[in-house]
């Protein structure tokens, strides 16, 4: 009986998804980010050291924001860069208490931008970006 439910297991392990051990998540919720708002009410998510995630071998993102100040969020896809104009697409949805949205992955790498906060603020900011199949 052992033996038949460890080869059960073990093919179940087998054949499950690579893509599930492939899905990445950039988790905020147990500790928050600081984000700077600009005098025009912006501001750019930070994901650790960076504010721009790379979304190469992923085909969905999905993420969620909590309580914030802000009234919008903007993802934008494509190549980020500071020093040139980016090909990027931007999605901007209204902010909606408890709700995760997901898009499709059209670009090689992602931000994610606050807008419509009080100019100049600071806040803690509890979120996630999940990057999966």
């Amino acid at each position: 009986m052992k033996s038949t439910i460890l080869l059960c297991a073990v093919l179940i392990l087998a054949m499950a998804p690579a893509a599930f051990a492939q899905d990445k998540l950039y988790n905020f919720c147990n500790t928050p980010a600081q984000v700077q708002y600009t005098t025009s009410g912006w501001a750019k998510v930070p994901f650790g050291s960076s504010t721009i995630i790379s979304l190469s071998g992923f085909k969905k993102v999905s993420f969620y924001v909590s309580t914030t100040k802000a009234t919008s969020f903007v993802v934008s896809m494509g190549i980020m860069t500071a020093t040139r104009a980016a090909a990027k697409a931007d999605f901007t949805f209204p902010k909606q208490s408890q709700k995760i949205y997901t898009l499709d992955v059209v670009g090689p790498e992602m931000e994610l931008w606050l807008s419509g906060a009080p100019a100049g603020t600071t806040e803690t900011l509890y979120f996630w970006v999940w990057l999966h199949q």
